[in-house]
């Protein structure tokens, strides 16, 4: 099962449209910044920003969460083996 999504508190992202395109406006509070140096690995916080459904009630478009993912975490079924690669399938049966 996948890790639960920890969001972030206190960023707020709203996308407006320039004659340059799409650019995301960020606010970020104190508190924010504290939580995210809390959460630091190695001097820097990961954080994923998607886009919302639907712009909320203050016009924020997009939300953040941390971004926990790690490359020495295995993936594992639900049997407890570890993932493996399936085979590639060969037709060495066909008469042609």
């Amino acid at each position: 099962m996948a890790a639960e999504k920890r969001y972030t508190n206190g960023i707020f992202i709203k996308s407006v449209q320039t004659k340059y395109g799409s650019l995301l406006n960020v606010s970020i509070s104190d508190s924010a910044l504290k939580e995210l140096q809390e959460n630091s690995k190695k001097g820097y916080a990961n954080i994923t920003v998607a886009e919302r459904r639907e712009p909320d009630k203050n016009g924020n478009t997009h939300y953040a969460f941390y971004n926990d993912y790690s490359k020495e975490a295995k993936q594992e079924l639900p049997s407890g083996r570890n993932y493996t690669q399936p085979e590639p399938e060969t037709n060495d049966d066909l008469p042609f």
